[in-house]
Order: structure tokens, then sequence, then C-alpha cells
């Protein structure tokens, strides 16, 4: 018993984190609005590759990852990859707003109101890391642990350098 509990936690892991079907490619810039007036449209971004945080301005750890967000993004930024962040529909325009203002960044940020980017993508808890390439294949990565982070902040590295 304990074996096949085993191995059904195997399973369930590898599908969870080895993506083997190939997700949508990234086409949801019409549904996606920009937070704030001086946030460019998603359309911008099209072609380039780009990293994008999903997060809530209403969740615990969103709240306690944003810091380190920003801090990615701007070293992000200096090698030349697009950072931003998505907001989930479910939040009140005015609560995202008061959320940006408290950390006072300039990062892009949208608001998935039609939750088309959660739909797409199967997403259901927050944060989340995608990270589109300037072809519009999307990856997704899970939660933002301290070895999550690790990985994105090298996977933003290899990706800055192969698209100067």
């Amino acid at each position: 018993m304990a074996i096949m509990n085993l191995h059904a936690a195997i399973l369930c892991f590898l599908i969870q984190n080895l993506s083997f079907a190939r997700l949508p490619e990234w086409s949801w810039m019409e549904e996606v609005s920009a937070a704030r007036p001086f946030d460019p449209a998603l359309s911008e971004w099209k072609g380039r590759p780009s990293l994008y945080v999903y997060f809530s301005p209403e969740c615990g750890h969103c709240i306690d990852s944003w810091p380190g967000v920003l801090a990615l993004a701007r070293r992000a930024r200096a090698s030349g990859l697009r950072v931003g962040g998505i907001a989930v529909g479910g939040v009140q325009r005015e609560d995202l707003l008061r959320f940006l203002e408290a950390y006072d960044d300039s990062m892009p940020v949208w608001f998935d109101s039609a939750r088309t980017v959660a739909a797409t993508y199967g997403i259901r808890s927050v944060p989340k890391v995608l990270f589109v390439e300037a072809n519009g294949r999307v990856e997704l990565f899970g939660d933002l642990t301290p070895r999550r982070w690790a990985q994105v902040e090298v996977i933003a590295k290899r990706i800055a350098r192969a698209h100067p």
C-alpha cells in the first residue's frame, strides 16, 4: 500500500512539475488591460521574451514575495528581459492600485479582469511565474519558494542573454 502511495505521489509530482503537453501560446493580450495609465498595452511586449508574475494583492504569499519580484524585475530589466505583473481578475481595481502604490515601483502591471490568463493556463493559486519566449511559447512555473526563485533567476538570465 505504501509503495502504491509513493508511486501515486511521484506521478502527481511529474504531472504538476514536468509539462509534457505544450501550453497554449501567448494570445491573451486583448483580454488583459493595463492597471495604470502609464502601463503599456500588453501587445507592445509581443515578440519579446518576457516574464510575468501572476499575483493577487490580497494574497499573503504574494505580498511577502512582492519585494523579491521587484528586485528580480530591476535585475532582469538591466539584462534586457521585460518583467511585469498580472493581477488576478477577482480583486477590485482600487485594491490593486493601493497595493501597487504601496511599493512605488513602475514595473508594468496588467489586470486579468476576464480571468483569461488563469483559465488558459489552469492557474488556481498565486503567485505563479509565466515566461513567454519571443516566439510566443509559454512556460508556467509553480509557487515562488526560495528554490523556485533561484530557478527563475537563472532562466531569466539565460533568456536575457539569448535575446539582447
